[in-house]
């Protein structure tokens, strides 16, 4: 069970964990001790994931340079935006960005709300799976591709009006990572 790098593999780890689907059906310290053993595997799997993309695209990097990468990051926005874009949201403003983004990491990263408002929100993130994972095969520049790039195709097909930055980021190998997010204030989707 430690070695969980495909959907198959966590799959079949979760039902050997005796956890049943939904959850609802467990109750009090039963759901609690399922949640965390599904977390737990959730981790292994995302670790081992990017292991393996850390592991083919240095081959590939190699072999056709670094615009491979750039391709990556284009096509990371450009289905997170798509994705947001047609997704049937309720709200796409600042507080969606924490209940669709941030609220389901669950275990993979870790984060303080530094301010928030209707329209500022920063957060300071301190630890990251992927940056982990991707810094332990020295491939920061693989998971900002794959990984890092997807918060800005998610704002803009959350909200054109939100305006994202992010000077920091533990996958550059800073000590967290600061992500703001600024919405306009005639935003017609909040």
């Amino acid at each position: 069970m430690n070695d969980l790098k495909t959907r198959r593999d966590f799959l079949k780890a979760a039902a050997f964990t005796g956890c049943v689907w939904p959850m609802t059906r467990l109750t009090g310290k039963a759901q609690d001790e399922c949640e965390d053993r599904l977390n737990k595997m959730r981790i292994r799997y995302q670790k081992g994931f990017a292991a393996e993309r850390a592991q083919l695209f240095k081959k590939l990097v190699s072999k056709y340079g670094s615009g491979v990468l750039d391709i990556v990051q284009q096509n990371t926005i450009e289905d997170a935006r798509i994705t947001l874009q047609q997704a049937d949201l309720k709200k796409r403003d600042l507080d969606a960005v924490l209940e669709v983004l941030w609220k389901p990491s669950g275990g993979l990263l870790k984060y303080q709300i530094e301010q928030q408002s209707q329209e500022f929100l920063k957060l300071h993130v301190t630890e990251c799976v992927f940056a982990d994972a991707m810094r332990e095969y020295d491939a920061g520049d693989i998971g900002l591709a794959f990984y890092c790039a997807y918060d800005y195709g998610f704002c803009e097909g959350l909200n054109p009006d939100i305006q994202f930055t992010r000077t920091k980021t533990l996958m550059e190998g800073h000590g967290f990572c600061d992500h703001t997010y600024v919405l306009g204030k005639n935003s017609s989707l909040a």
